[in-house]
């Protein structure tokens, strides 16, 4: 709700992030990450912002009434509560991409095995027309099988990249745990 308030109110009074920043004495990327809801201004900073849009602090937190009297513990229990919220949605997005990595981890490992295994046991998973020839023999036409198993490279280099790209998932969604 922050983020929305911030970036509404910025727009309603027609400045830039670039502009809003610069009259708060931070970078840009700290406003954008402000209003995309990935960190929160401090008890100090939203009332630098407050004032540069000309809200009071508490409707920027989403409160419908402005209380004049509104003391920095009060800014600072919301900004509090804001924090949590934001904190837990990110736990939920570094856990699902723990899930997502750890399944591609799994299927890469199946995918290397049916690629490799086959091939060094020099069995062919696949049998068509080319794989089988009809030679003569005495008692009449034999068919026999031609194992033509070989390494497929390129899916086993794209599976190898994949199951590398996957690990990295699973060790950078791991950070910032304690």
């Amino acid at each position: 709700m922050l983020n929305e308030n911030i970036k509404n109110l910025r727009n309603a009074k027609g400045l830039s992030q670039e502009e809003l920043a610069n009259e708060l004495n931070i970078v840009r990327q700290t406003l954008s990450k402000w209003e995309q809801g990935l960190s929160v201004p401090d008890a100090d900073m939203l009332i630098k912002l407050s004032a540069c849009l000309g809200v009071a602090p508490s409707l920027l937190l989403g409160d419908e009434i402005s209380d004049p009297s509104e003391s920095m513990a009060d800014l600072a229990e919301k900004l509090e509560r804001e924090n949590a919220s934001l904190a837990r949605r990110n736990e939920r997005n570094r856990r699902a991409l723990r899930w997502i990595s750890a399944a591609l981890c799994v299927l890469c490992v199946c995918l290397l095995f049916y690629a490799i295994v086959p091939a060094l046991a020099g069995i062919s998973l696949r049998v068509d027309a080319a794989s089988v020839g009809v030679i003569g023999g005495a008692d009449g036409p034999t068919s026999i099988y031609i194992s033509s198993a070989s390494l497929n490279w390129p899916m086993v280099i794209f599976v190898c990249l994949l199951l590398a790209a996957s690990i990295a998932g699973l060790a950078l969604s791991g950070k910032g745990r304690r």
